[in-house]
């Protein structure tokens, strides 16, 4: 600096003091050390996550649901553009489309294969690796990068929600993408790039709705106070980009709105028929908020129409929550750790000026690790592979701060004792995580307690004796090694236990909608499938859920064999008794209520009127849904104006009078038309 003032003969001004960082404190790199191969590395990081997602695909179980949208969507533009459920296009998903376009797609270039409906899954979870790694690069450097790309990618959950095409791991595409956006929207002052982060986080709406907003408070305060150049300037920026973030997200739901009800698929998840309901009551205010139980109603009790189903495969909420036994062993391994991490890079940096980029990074980071987390512990009913979120921020958060961890242990700075600390937390909660299934890899945990011992007394060694500033790599390189199985070890073998397939049909299905990474926490196995329900004359909701939803070739045949022009092959209560005859057939079933079988449609009258213009003649009560006024007077209707079919007309399964329901309603077609 003094060079360069004298240069234009204009004295410089001292710098105010500050207190030094650790990375501040690290001596400049000698033109001899050789640089960190970032372009390398995140290639073969990139490769194996494409190869981790990707093992097994050709016989990888898909979720039925999305299958059978995108199998719909993949049929004409009208369903693709309004996310059809049913080939007919008579309802749509319970959600925005945007997550399920890229499958669709796939399914229409390459056909309806499971390995076309995971393949943008593949695609999507590889592509978030150099995308973090580049956004983490330009915050503290390329060593950072490259470590946030190994935690994101041997991150349990991320592992098991990029192999099952749910939309959770294009949400996160999406998310990423707009962060790294806005970090160079940051560096370059430029207000494309922050128009461009906008589309991203709009995207991320139509992707996950609500969930995909979540950081806008976090980018908007960001770049209002951190942001260069006069506050007027930011003030007009932060409205550009919130007025394009909203407007994106409002894309689909104006579509929708502006087109006449008669012309599109009525809208799961609403009671009107309304987009803006679906989105933000049933995805968003209804989910906060814990049903009454009816007086006398055991479980599954009738909801109100249009409700949500009100389960919850991620234990109770409260601060506690991603460390629970539901939670823990997919996203919790390097939690407290990166709540460390933010803590020292957020105290050694708290000097720093408004505008100073690493003080920024852990703000912008921090914010979305924080918020996320404590949505998530809050959330009244969440599916594990929600966390997934979490992961790009605790990614970013660990890399970052462990290189500047390594850096102040080696120079003997402020905060050297967070990298022992550090790995004396993480490899502690290890076990912790671990000795909940004591009978999976039990040679797992004395592994990283040892490891994490051996790693700790050799850098107190080193440090003690000072000699880690002028250690050699090839000394150090053991120790990093053991540091690294301690830290690692335990997660990488949950990641890669997601290669390992279902051991029977019932966990198939419960993987391809709850997908979880490792063995599954105590109490939570799903149910034996020798286990008959309970036998009755008509049986209840929770018997009809013993049904498994898989095609019965005796049922395929009969409506196959029955057919006179039907629009309809058959409607069933809710979605998921549809799915396989959708998604692997492609037949136009008609799912009534939607997903969780509450939504009023059709009602009664509607069903009846179906049913007299020759549009349906069978209804198959059984599968997955909960009831609803609606859905228990469609119930009722049909016992009184439909006759019940023989079980082993549509079944060869003894128990499937025991789980299911046949009517064949051509009776009160032919009664209505005389």
């Amino acid at each position: 600096m003094d060079d360069v003032s004298s240069a234009v003969g204009v004295r410089a001004t001292p710098a105010p003091a500050v207190v030094p960082s650790p990375i501040d404190d690290a001596p400049p790199a000698s033109p001899g050390r050789r640089r960190i191969p970032f372009t390398g590395l995140i290639v073969l990081a990139t490769a194996f996550a494409g190869a981790l997602y990707a093992f097994g695909i050709t016989g990888s179980p898909a979720n039925l649901y999305y299958a059978a949208a995108a199998r719909s969507m993949s049929l004409n533009w009208e369903n693709f553009l309004f996310g059809a459920f049913d080939p007919s296009g008579f309802t749509t998903i319970d959600k925005s489309p945007a997550g399920i376009w890229p499958q669709a797609l796939s399914v229409a270039l390459f056909g309806p294969h499971a390995w076309a409906l995971l393949l943008p899954q593949v695609l999507a979870g590889a592509a978030t690796v150099p995308i973090l790694a580049v956004a983490v690069r330009r915050w503290a450097g390329p060593a950072a990068g490259v470590l946030a790309a190994f935690v994101f990618t041997l991150t349990p959950i991320t592992a098991a929600t990029a192999r099952v095409n749910l939309p959770d791991t294009f949400l996160v595409l999406t998310l990423v993408t707009a962060v790294a956006l806005f970090q160079s929207a940051l560096a370059t002052g430029r207000l494309s790039r922050l128009v461009l982060a906008g589309v991203a986080l709009g995207l991320a709406f139509n992707v996950k709705l609500a969930q995909g907003l979540v950081l806008l408070p976090v980018l908007g305060l960001v770049h209002l106070f951190r942001a260069e150049g006069p506050l007027r300037r930011r003030l007009a920026h932060s409205a550009v980009f919130g007025a394009v973030t909203i407007g994106v997200s409002s894309l689909w739901l104006l579509a929708v709105a502006l087109t006449p009800a008669g012309s599109r698929p009525y809208v799961d998840g609403s009671v009107a028929d309304s987009a803006w309901q679906m989105a933000f009551g049933y995805n968003l205010t209804a989910r906060a908020a814990i049903p009454d139980i009816p007086e006398g109603q055991g479980f599954p009790w009738p909801l109100g129409d249009g409700q949500p189903i009100p389960l919850n495969q991620g234990g109770w909420p409260g601060l506690e929550r991603l460390l629970n036994p539901q939670l823990g062993g997919q996203i919790s391994w390097l939690l407290p750790l990166a709540a460390l991490l933010l803590f020292a890079g957020l105290r050694t940096t708290r000097k720093r000026g408004r505008t100073d980029a690493e003080r920024t990074g852990w703000y912008l980071w921090g914010g979305w690790l924080t918020l996320y987390a404590l949505l998530l512990s809050g959330a009244v009913g969440i599916h594990p592979y929600y966390t997934v979120v979490l992961t790009p921020a605790i990614a970013a958060v660990v890399g970052v701060g462990t290189v500047l961890a390594v850096r102040a242990w080696r120079e003997g700075v402020r905060f050297t004792w967070v990298l022992p600390v550090g790995i004396v937390v993480t490899g502690a909660w290890a076990t912790v995580v671990l000795s909940r299934t004591p009978d999976h890899l039990p040679w797992l945990s004395p592994v990283v307690g040892t490891a994490t011992a051996v790693s700790v007394v050799a850098l107190g060694v080193f440090r003690f004796r000072r000699i880690a500033r002028s250690a050699s790599p090839a000394l150090l390189a053991p120790v990093a090694a053991v540091a690294v199985v301690a830290v690692l070890a335990a997660p990488l073998a949950w990641t890669l236990s997601t290669l390992n397939p279902p051991g029977s049909p019932l966990a198939t299905f419960f993987q391809t909608f709850d997908p979880l990474a490792g063995p599954r926490p105590p109490g939570d196995a799903p149910a034996g499938e020798d286990s008959p329900p309970a036998r009755g004359e008509l049986p209840g909701t929770a018997d009809l859920w013993g049904m498994i939803p898989v095609v019965d070739p005796r049922l395929r045949d009969l409506l196959l064999a029955e057919r006179r022009g039907e629009r309809y092959l058959m409607a069933t209560t809710g979605a998921t008794a549809a799915t396989p005859y959708i998604a692997g057939l492609g037949l136009p079933i008609l799912p009534m209520g939607g997903f969780a079988g509450t939504a009023p449609a059709p009602t009664p009258d509607g069903l009846s009127t179906l049913i007299k213009s020759g549009e349906l003649r069978y209804v198959l009560l059984g599968g997955f849904h909960f009831d609803s006024p609606t859905g228990l007077a469609r119930k009722r209707w049909l016992a009184a104006n439909c006759s019940r079919v023989e079980p082993s007309r549509y079944s060869a399964d003894p128990k499937a009078g025991s789980v299911s329901v046949l009517y064949d309603c051509v009776r009160h077609r032919t009664e209505t038309t005389r």
